[in-house]
C-alpha cells in the first residue's frame, strides 16, 4: 500500500472530523476540486471508494504502522479503529432510539 502524502493525510483528518470538501478547501485556501483530487488519490492508495472507508482505512493503517517494530511514537495521536467503531455504534443506537420514539409517538397520536 502506498503511503499517503502529508496533504492527503491532512485532508483525510479533516474529513474524519466531519468537514465538507468546500469547508476544507476554504480552510486550506485551495479549490474544492483540489480537495476532491487529494481524496481520489487517497482512496486509490487505501483501496477504498468512499469517505467513511477512507477514514477507517487511514486510521487502521496508521495504527498498524504505529505498532510496527521500529516505528516512531512521535506525531499526533489518533483514535483506534475500535474506539471509532464503538463511537459510531453508540451514535447509531442513539439515532435508532430517536426514530423508535418518533414512530411510537406518531402511532399514539393516530390511535
Amino acid at each position: 500500500m502506498d503511503v499517503l502524502t502529508p496533504r492527503e493525510r491532512e485532508i483525510l483528518d479533516l474529513v474524519a472530523s466531519g468537514w465538507t470538501n468546500t469547508a476544507i478547501a476554504h480552510a486550506l485556501r485551495i479549490s474544492p476540486r483540489t480537495v476532491a483530487k487529494h481524496l481520489e488519490h487517497a482512496y486509490r492508495k487505501l483501496g477504498v471508494t468512499n469517505r467513511a472507508a477512507a477514514v477507517f482505512q487511514g486510521y487502521a493503517g496508521f495504527a498498524a504502522a504505529s505498532s510496527a517494530p521500529g516505528s516512531s511514537a512521535s506525531g499526533p495521536t489518533r483514535p483506534s479503529p475500535d474506539s471509532a467503531l464503538s463511537a459510531a455504534g453508540s451514535a447509531r443506537s442513539s439515532v435508532e432510539t430517536a426514530i423508535q420514539a418518533a414512530v411510537s409517538s406518531t402511532s399514539l397520536a393516530t390511535s
